[in-house]
């Protein structure tokens, strides 16, 4: 299964120009991981960091990626070597 991503949270409620509502997704849960394995992807001091749960176990966030569908295929290829 692909991994994909769930949003989570979001940031702001104001309205575009155009009038529409506004939301910014700041985190996304990661879909599609092996058994025992959660994740997170979040928006924190301007760059997307991954928060890795392994059987119940939280790390620490980790890295910088330029946005969350770099941070995504980063947690792929990790999966992929493992």
């Amino acid at each position: 299964m692909a991994l994909t991503l769930k949003p989570t949270l979001y940031l702001g409620e104001g309205r575009s120009e155009l009038g529409a509502a506004s939301r910014q997704i700041i985190q996304y849960e990661v879909l599609g991981l092996p058994r025992g394995w959660n994740a997170l992807i979040g928006k924190k001091d301007g760059h997307w960091q991954i928060l890795r749960v392994r059987d119940s176990q939280p790390e620490s966030w980790s890295g910088t990626y330029p946005t969350a569908g770099t941070a995504l295929k980063a947690l792929d290829d990790e999966l992929g070597k493992s």
